[in-house]
């Protein structure tokens, strides 16, 4: 990475940008952060065995920059933060939500708050797929997405 910062003076990304067996921590966002780092038209992004180990507030504000559509995180591992409403909020356009984790995870924070703005949402996610993710949905909650969606389309 310390090469690529000597060597490029600009990055234009476009489509998915896709991390595999990375730590995504701090110093990684400030570098997808820099100012030569152009992010061209939302994007999608794909992590796959890395280690979360960045602040919430970080993600989602790199979620927010690049207008994120696509989520997908298979079998990583989330040390110091967990998914929640506000990170999910961070994605108003999200076509696509896949988390596929190592081991079961407890997200208390991702609750019926993120159901139902998906629910009025022009345009809500077309796949959601939370493999070993226990959240604080309710009932009512995966109901009223189910029937505001059926009558919708």
């Amino acid at each position: 990475m310390n090469y690529l910062d000597q060597c490029l003076k600009e990055v234009d990304i476009h489509g998915t940008l896709s991390f595999s067996g990375i730590t995504l921590d701090s110093e990684l966002y400030y570098r997808l952060c820099k100012k030569w780092v152009t992010i061209g038209k939302p994007a999608g992004l794909s992590f796959m065995l890395c280690d979360f180990r960045l602040p919430s507030e970080h993600f989602r504000e790199l979620l927010r920059r690049i207008h994120c559509q696509r989520l997908v995180i298979e079998l990583s591992r989330f040390e110091q933060f967990h998914l929640d409403d506000l990170i999910l909020e961070a994605m108003p356009e999200c076509e696509e939500l896949v988390v596929n984790c190592i081991s079961p995870m407890y997200c208390p924070g991702i609750t019926d708050r993120t159901l139902h703005r998906w629910a009025i949402q022009e345009r809500p996610p077309r796949k959601i797929f939370l493999n070993d993710i226990q959240a604080d949905f309710t009932v009512d909650g995966i109901t009223t997405l189910i029937n505001v969606r059926l009558f919708v389309e």
